[in-house]
């Protein structure tokens, strides 16, 4: 305010009356000592204050002439800032009228006037002040000056002829210049008045002239009154009274009091005891936050939250915002009592963090409403909003961390402590912690690259830090003011910190991410921290439907620290405080330290290195909404973990892995979901078979940030089918410290199917009371149709063996056998691999045994199970076989479960076959899209997952694997105009017609519109901003399916030089180079330049000519003569717009010397001295 004598919170104030426990009086008025008088006087001065408080004004912004839409302003009040009077403006004459009641007239030359006026604009205002009313101005009494949003005291003495006969001072304000304007703040006229009968006022201030030697004040209203001496309102002195008057002695403001004042509300005030040593976390709210949500006062609960193990073990202290009135700002209510507060027990103790709950609103608001308290229930520091502010000293650096719940009801405080809980309840070394989310946005191209180079520079900050952050960076590609990033799904899975750079509101950013309300985000427990740098969007004190708001108090949705500014934010200060924050999240000594260390850390520094008013601005408004003791990345230490989920087996050539493979090769990322540190962890791995361990090994690892792919190789010694465990265990010896050991053994099952030739059916130990029996084998997908060997004996040596050569088809081999009684052995195997297999199977004959009932049986087999290559937008074809290999035939429909695992997580899906019938072989074929989904895919088959009655159902599933190669190739942006590529400061029509050719290497993502197409234009000349060329009338076609093509017909172009811009990327938004071309259109027909080389020249002539202006096509006649005159040669040549080359042939010609001319309308076309001369010359031919 410019002026002490207005509130900015509040009309009431309160007084305070103490005792002494001592039993001693207290301090008490005396009687003033008497002093004889040597001088009398009959009048006194009167008073008459006005305060002008109708308009708010919010002071100055930063820089010198910006304005509320464009300005930067602090937010701990500034020069100009406060209630103040009406704009007055250029043309608009202010009269300020006052009516005096018996004035001393022959005294009036000691009336003076107080008035103080502030500026409401930048720049320079030049006012007068004049006495009389705007209609009637009397006389210039003064003129003043101020500059910007400067205030300034004016104080003047009247005189007699300034009062009218009626008693009225009028003065007018009249502006001296056209320009500027203020306003009158506050204005105060003291006159001279006589002294006569009392007024009836119970209370009556008169006040006197300073006096070097006592006064007796003559008086006639002393009775039933007392009289005190109040100059000094710490040491009021009651004075003495006579008949006639008062013994006035040296007082200069005497208060008659004839009725004292009766006090209402008196109330006992009680001081709490506060110890600012042992309270490390202090809570500051209000009476309305403690109704209690489901029998419990959630403000009570938060603070017994952070008081535990699980919430932090702080020393907290709640105070209610009543007492912080009470105690530390003497009753009045506003920020200054939390300020004093804060820094009494930052000074005195150990003072971590601040938390505000409850709702704050701007001042200029609260102030006019009924129940403000109720409203501005916890107040922040100022305008523009800021609670950092409440513990910042005056160089600008906060004291400690500050921030605030921002709650409307104690259910809000539940339910964001609910949040807190849940999200700090994740382990510290949770995998979603480590992922970041960087947005960028923009309004022009300029921007959008500016704002992309923006959030990389954070990224850049962190690289290589223990942080060892994973960091997804999505930029908005249009200049709309608008544009929709659906980034829920990211969300969802969890991340850390999300940061937005680029223009934003109160509940949009031009980056949207939409409402955490909208039912697309789901993230309970991964809720992150929001840094928005831009505009308002966290301006929660002027508007409760912010996106800060919205985020925070979400259910199960959202954020739980939202950081964004109150006000204009600047970009470039903007960039520096976040990568300040950037810089100190990847000190270690910060990384796991709790949000508001690492702000007012970063604050800090920044402001340390950068002392402007600007980024103390930024400092201020950049306002915490939350808890800032959440730590986002609170391990310590590493957590080394294996990543079975993505482990890969395969044969020595990356090939399936079988039970016949020579070796084994293993692929196996590590995780590390904590910090990074520069040291080295052993990895053990077990091949486990039927509980006995096969083989193990132990190697020495370099430890990574984040993940690490190891490679393995091991003999396939056993060379048998069969499951298997591999174990992966880090750290075995356990002698590094880290945040979770428990993650550090996994294991991964794995089948090793057979190879070549097995026994199918009939299963091991069969019975059958038949002497006829089929045998049938299965074969490998890679032995499909060789010759299997079958063979059978009465003994498990197959000494004297019988043996049979079968051709397999479709994957299976059948030999029908007569077998004798007893016991018969048989074994399958492939010709060309004569090797003896490792087991075979046995029948057994009893011709008095009765067969039970036999069932079908389904064999599951694909033409390609090994792992294959989709280059990303080409969809995985699967296709899987069943046959049932029985003659009889399933009885139900068959449930088929598909099993997709992709880096994206799982998913499962069922689907019905109908019941195969037998010997009947069913095809199944499924598509998978790879758009977008680049890394390693696993599907799983598996037939008769509900288990109807089958012989055998180990061998019912089969399993594809697929990497899909990203699409990381830019593609090729090809741009014509007129028909033609242009040069650089080439030559267009005033209409030019625009092709632009983008091809694609993928022939799988093809582009059918225009999206990631965009074209700017900007003339050359001052004031000329790029302007977005929009193509809604673009004619579109494919010439091939990774070749498209777009024509434009440009809007008509005034004379002068352009710059075209077209920036392209493909569907997996990968960009072409930026094609930026300039070009001119020509306000004449001319003809700048012509060129016809190579001269001596052999077989062919290039014609070059440059033409300016806008015109369809003209034609040019070139002509070849002989040295002699005659003509030899002539031809016409199509020019256009521009540049223009040609090549004519001259094999005709001998060698020799000839002359050329190009002709044209000159009459039509103004020719350059320079081309004119070119128009005709010699050419020579040279042998």
């Amino acid at each position: 305010m410019p002026h002490p004598h207005y509130s900015l919170y509040s009309d009431t104030a309160a007084y305070f009356l103490t005792w002494n426990r001592d039993g001693k009086t207290g301090k008490r008025i005396t009687t003033a000592v008497t002093e004889k008088a040597v001088d009398t006087v009959d009048y006194h001065f009167e008073e008459i204050t006005h305060i002008l408080h109708s308009h708010y004004a919010p002071g100055s912004f930063y820089p010198a002439g910006s304005s509320f839409d464009n300005g930067s302003a602090l937010s701990d009040y500034d020069f100009g800032e406060g209630w103040t009077g009406p704009e007055i403006r250029q043309d608009q004459p202010f009269t300020i009228s006052e009516n005096t009641k018996n004035a001393a007239r022959n005294l009036f030359s000691k009336a003076e006037i107080e008035l103080i006026a502030v500026g409401r604009s930048a720049g320079n205002h030049a006012f007068e002040i004049w006495s009389g009313d705007k209609n009637n101005l009397a006389e210039k009494l003064t003129s003043f000056q101020l500059k910007d949003y400067n205030s300034t005291r004016i104080h003047l003495f009247l005189k007699p002829e300034n009062l009218h006969d009626d008693g009225k001072v009028n003065l007018t304000l009249l502006p001296a210049k056209k320009e500027g304007s203020i306003s009158v703040s506050f204005f105060r006229l003291k006159y001279p008045q006589q002294t006569l009968s009392a007024t009836g006022n119970a209370q009556e201030t008169s006040f006197f002239d300073d006096a070097e030697k006592a006064r007796f004040w003559k008086n006639r209203n002393t009775e039933d009154a007392e009289f005190y001496n109040c100059s000094d309102a710490y040491n009021l002195r009651k004075l003495n009274q006579a008949r006639s008057g008062i013994l006035l002695g040296r007082a200069r403001k005497v208060i008659r009091v004839s009725k004292p004042l009766k006090v209402q509300n008196l109330k006992m005030v009680k001081f709490s005891n506060i110890d600012p040593r042992s309270t490390d976390y202090l809570i500051i709210t209000h009476p309305l936050m403690h109704v209690p949500v489901g029998n419990k006062d959630p403000v009570l609960e938060y603070a017994a939250y952070r008081a535990s193990a699980k919430g932090g073990n702080y020393k907290p202290l709640i105070i209610s915002i009543e007492e912080i009135y009470d105690r530390f700002n003497y009753g009045e209510p506003g920020p200054l009592g939390i300020k004093n507060l804060i820094a009494w027990m930052h000074e005195n103790g150990k003072l971590k963090f601040v938390l505000l709950i409850g709702r704050s609103a701007d001042p200029q608001t609260a102030r006019r409403l009924s129940g403000a308290r109720q409203i501005d229930m916890v107040p922040n520091a100022g305008w523009p909003g800021s609670d950092l502010a409440l513990a910042m000293r005056p160089d600008g650096f906060p004291m400690v961390s500050v921030g605030r719940i921002n709650a409307f009801t104690s259910q809000d405080v539940s339910d964001y402590l609910q949040k807190v809980k849940a999200m700090e309840a994740e382990p510290s070394s949770a995998a979603w912690r480590k992922n970041m989310l960087h947005l960028s946005g923009g309004r022009s191209r300029d921007e959008l690259a500016t704002f992309r180079d923006y959030v990389k520079s954070f990224e850049k900050k962190i690289a290589g830090s223990a942080l060892s952050a994973r960091v997804q960076t999505i930029s908005k590609e249009t200049d709309d003011p608008v544009e929709h990033f659906p980034i829920y799904n990211t969300v969802n899975k969890g991340v850390a910190l999300v940061t937005l750079f680029g223009h934003s509101s109160l509940d949009v950013t031009d980056i949207d991410i939409g409402s955490a309300t909208n039912g697309k985000y789901k993230n309970k427990p991964f809720y992150p921290a929001v840094i928005v740098n831009g505009c308002a969007s966290g301006s929660i004190f002027y508007s409760a439907n912010t996106l800060s708001s919205n985020w925070i108090f979400a259910k199960e949705s959202g954020a739980v620290l939202f950081l964004a500014h109150t006000f204009n934010g600047v970009s470039t200060t903007l960039k520096n405080y976040t990568e300040t924050f950037y810089e100190v999240l990847s000190d270690s000594a910060f990384t796991d330290k709790p949000f508001g260390s690492i702000q007012v850390e970063a604050i800090r520094r920044n402001v340390k290195s950068n002392p402007g008013l600007y980024h103390v601005i930024t400092a201020q408004q950049m306002n915490l909404h939350g808890d800032p003791a959440i730590r986002l990345f609170p391990a310590a230490l590493p957590d080394y973990m294996p990543d079975v989920s993505a482990v890969e087996f395969s044969d020595q050539y990356g090939k399936k892995l079988t039970a016949g493979s020579d070796s084994i090769r293993i692929r196996i990322v590590i995780l590390n979901n904590g910090r990074f540190r520069k040291e080295n962890y052993d990895l053990r791995i077990k091949r486990i078979r039927d509980s006995k361990v096969i083989s193990a090994s132990k190697s020495m690892h370099a430890a990574m940030p984040d993940a690490d792919t190891l490679e393995f190789r091991f003999s396939n010694e056993l060379q048998t089918a069969g499951k298997e465990n591999w174990t992966f265990q880090i750290d075995p010896e356990n002698v590094l410290p880290e945040e979770n050991k428990a993650n550090n053994s996994a294991s991964s099952e794995i089948k090793l199917t057979e190879t070549g030739a097995w026994p199918l059916l009939p299963v091991a130990g069969f019975v059958t009371a038949k002497q006829m029996t089929e045998l049938v084998a299965r074969v490998s997908p890679e032995n499909e149709n060789i010759k299997v060997v079958f063979e059978w004996a009465d003994n498990e040596n197959f000494h004297a063996s019988h043996k049979r050569y079968v051709i397999a088809s479709h994957l299976t081999a059948r030999h029908l056998i007569r077998i004798d009684p007893g016991k018969t052995y048989w074994r399958v195997y492939p010709y060309e691999k004569p090797a003896f297999p490792p087991h075979s199977r046995s029948i057994i004959y009893n011709p008095d045994f009765q067969n039970p009932a036999q069932l079908p049986e389904c064999v599951v087999y694909s033409e390609n199970t090994g792992k294959t290559d989709v280059e990303e937008g080409n969809a995985f074809q699967l296709k899987a076989a069943f046959q049932n290999v029985t003659n009889i035939p399933f009885k139900d429909s068959v449930a088929v479960r598909i099993t997709h695992k992709s880096p994206k997580g799982t998913s499962t899906e069922t689907v019905k076959l109908a019941a195969l019938k037998a010997n009947e072989l069913q095809e199944y074929k499924n598509s998978f899209q790879t758009a977008a989904e680049a890394g390693n895919h696993e599907v799983t088959v598996e037939f008769n997952t509900s288990h109807l009655p089958e012989e055998i159902y180990t061998n019912n599933s089969v399993r594809y694997a697929y990497r899909v190669i990203p699409d990381q190739i830019p593609p090729v942006l090809i741009v014509h105009a007129d028909g033609r590529q242009l040069s650089d400061h080439d030559y267009v029509s005033s209409k030019p017609v625009v092709e632009i050719q983008l091809f694609d290497e993928n022939r799988f993502l093809i582009r059918s519109d225009t999206s990631g197409i965009a074209l700017w234009l900007k003339k050359k000349c001052t004031g000329c901003t790029e302007q977005r060329i929009y193509l809604r009338n673009a004619r579109l076609k494919s010439l091939a399916p990774n070749n498209f093509f777009l024509s434009l017909d440009f809007p008509e172009l005034e004379p002068g030089e352009y710059m075209l811009s077209v920036q392209a990327q493909d569907l997996s938004g990968n960009f072409a180079p930026d094609y930026n071309i300039h070009f001119t259109v020509g306000d004449l027909l001319k003809l700048a330049d012509v060129a016809v080389s190579p001269n001596p020249f052999n077989e062919n002539i290039r014609i070059s000519m440059n033409f300016a202006g806008s015109f369809a096509s003209e034609k040019v006649k070139f002509c070849v003569y002989h040295i002699s005159g005659t003509k030899i040669a002539e031809t016409d040549l199509n020019a256009h717009s521009g540049k223009n080359e040609w090549f004519w042939n001259s094999e005709s010609l001998p060698p020799g010397q000839y002359i050329y001319s190009l002709e044209l309308n000159e009459k039509k076309w103004s020719v350059s001295e320079k081309a004119r001369k070119a128009m005709r010359g010699k050419l020579i031919r040279a042998r």
